[in-house]
C-alpha cells in the first residue's frame, strides 16, 4: 500500500517540486513516473510551456472619475525550467497570481487614474495592451528573472449605459461624417475624373488641331517651293529666251553696223518712200481736193529747212512722232529731187497718205512746209492753208538766209 503511494507521475511540458514537512526540496522532476516517501514528501507540477492566465473583471477609475471595468485579460507567459525553484521558492507554486493577476490589477489603474475616459476607451486604447506588457516584464525583470510575458490582450472596456449611448451616437456621428467625407471624395474623384477626362479630351482636339495646321502649313510650303520651281524654270526660260534674243539683236547690230553703209542707208530711204500708201505728183493738185469742209484733224503744221531743221512749228499732243523727225522731213526732198531725175518733173507740192497718218509738203525754197494730220482730214483745206502762211515766209526766209 506504501509502495502505491510513493509513485506518481509528471505531464510533458511540467516540472515537479517536492516538499518535505512543508519546506521546497531542492531537487526537480521531469516528466515520467517518480518515487517519493509517501505521507512525509508530497509534489506540486508546475507548466514551464506557453500558458495563457486570464484576469478578469478588473475595476479602473479614470482621472475623471468615472469607474470602468475591463471583463477580461490575457496574458501569455512562459516559465524557464531553470527558474523554478527560485520563483516558486520566493512566490510559491502559484506565483502567477502574485507576479502576473495583482500586478496587471496595479498596472492598469496606474494607467486609467492619469488618463481620461476618451483616452482609455478610444484615444489611447491600442496602446494599453503593449504598455501592460512592458510594464509587466520590467518588474518581472526584477522580481522574478526566467519568467517571460510574450504577449498581452485586453478587452474593451465596460463603462456606464449613458456614457456608452453617448459614445454610440457619438460613433454614428462619426459614422455619417466618414461617409460624407468619403462620399464628397468620391464625387471630387468624379469631378476629377472628369476634368481630366476634358483635359484629355481638349489636348486630343489641340493635337489634332496642330496636326491638321501643321499639314496645311506643309501643303501651303509644297504649294509655295513648287511655284517657286515655276517661277525659277519660268525665269530661267525667259532669261534663256532674253539671252538668245539679245544674242540674237546683238548680232543683228553687229551684222548691221556692218551692211549700213552710205549707200545702204540711201537706198533704204527710196524704199521706204516707195511702200507709202499713195503718193501724188503735180502741179494742180489743189484743184483736185478741193471739195469743201474744214481743216479738222489737223496736227501740226511746220515750217524747216531741206534738212529737216525746224524754223517755226504749231502741234498739238495727237501729232505723230515718227512724222515730226527731220530725218523723215528729208525723205519728201528726197523723192521730189527723184521725181525730177525721172522726167516727173520739179513738183512743188508733195502728198504722202500713211495707215493713221498724212503728211502734205510744200517747197518754197530755202524752206519747206509740211502739214500733218489724221487720214479723215480734207486735204483740199489744207493745201489752201498755204496763202494764209505766206506773209509769214518771206521773214522767214531772210532768217534762213542770214544764219
Amino acid at each position: 500500500m506504501n509502495l502505491i503511494f510513493s509513485f506518481h507521475s509528471i505531464d510533458e511540458g511540467h516540472v515537479g517540486v517536492y516538499y518535505r514537512g512543508g519546506a521546497l526540496l531542492q531537487n526537480i522532476s521531469h516528466p515520467g513516473y517518480h518515487m517519493m516517501i509517501p505521507f512525509i514528501t508530497s509534489h506540486k507540477s508546475v507548466q514551464v510551456t506557453l500558458q495563457t492566465d486570464e484576469v478578469k473583471n478588473v475595476p479602473c477609475g479614470t482621472s475623471g472619475g468615472v469607474m470602468i471595468y475591463f471583463d477580461r485579460i490575457e496574458v501569455v507567459n512562459i516559465l524557464s525550467p531553470n527558474s523554478v525553484f527560485d520563483i516558486v521558492k520566493n512566490y510559491t507554486a502559484d506565483y502567477d497570481r502574485t507576479l502576473i493577476f495583482n500586478k496587471v490589477h496595479h498596472e492598469l489603474n496606474q494607467f486609467c487614474s492619469s488618463h481620461n475616459l476618451q483616452e482609455v476607451y478610444i484615444d489611447l486604447f491600442d496602446q494599453i495592451d503593449e504598455n501592460l506588457k512592458t510594464a509587466l516584464q520590467r518588474d518581472l525583470n526584477e522580481m522574478a528573472p526566467g519568467l517571460y510575458i510574450q504577449a498581452v490582450r485586453v478587452t474593451k472596456p465596460k463603462i456606464p449605459e449613458t456614457i456608452r449611448k453617448n459614445y454610440e451616437l457619438m460613433e454614428g456621428e462619426k459614422t455619417k461624417l466618414l461617409i460624407s467625407i468619403q462620399h464628397q471624395k468620391v464625387v471630387e474623384k468624379d469631378a476629377e475624373t472628369e476634368r481630366k477626362k476634358a483635359v484629355i479630351e481638349a489636348e486630343k482636339e489641340a493635337l489634332v488641331a496642330k496636326i491638321q495646321f501643321d499639314q496645311k502649313i506643309m501643303e501651303k510650303e509644297s504649294l509655295q517651293r513648287m511655284s517657286q520651281i515655276e517661277d525659277e524654270i519660268h525665269l530661267a526660260r525667259q532669261k534663256s529666251r532674253s539671252d538668245a534674243d539679245f544674242y540674237q539683236t546683238q548680232k543683228e547690230a553687229e551684222a548691221n553696223r556692218l551692211l549700213l553703209t552710205k549707200e545702204y542707208i540711201e537706198l533704204k530711204k527710196y524704199e521706204a518712200v516707195a511702200k507709202n500708201n499713195k503718193v501724188y505728183y503735180g502741179t494742180e493738185i489743189p484743184s483736185m481736193f478741193i471739195h469743201g469742209g474744214c481743216t479738222d484733224g489737223l496736227h501740226c503744221i511746220l515750217i524747216t529747212d531741206r534738212d529737216g531743221v525746224p524754223v517755226l512749228k504749231v502741234t498739238n499732243d495727237k501729232a505723230p512722232e515718227l512724222a515730226m523727225r527731220p530725218s523723215f522731213l528729208t525723205t519728201f526732198g528726197m523723192a521730189t529731187d527723184q521725181g525730177g531725175k525721172l522726167g516727173l518733173g520739179k513738183n512743188r507740192t508733195l502728198i504722202c497718205m500713211y495707215s493713221t497718218f498724212q503728211v502734205v509738203q510744200i517747197n518754197k525754197l530755202p524752206l519747206v512746209i509740211s502739214f500733218i494730220g489724221s487720214v479723215s482730214c480734207n486735204t483740199g483745206q489744207i493745201l489752201l492753208l498755204e496763202q494764209h502762211i505766206e506773209p509769214l515766209l518771206s521773214d522767214l526766209k531772210m532768217v534762213v538766209a542770214e544764219s
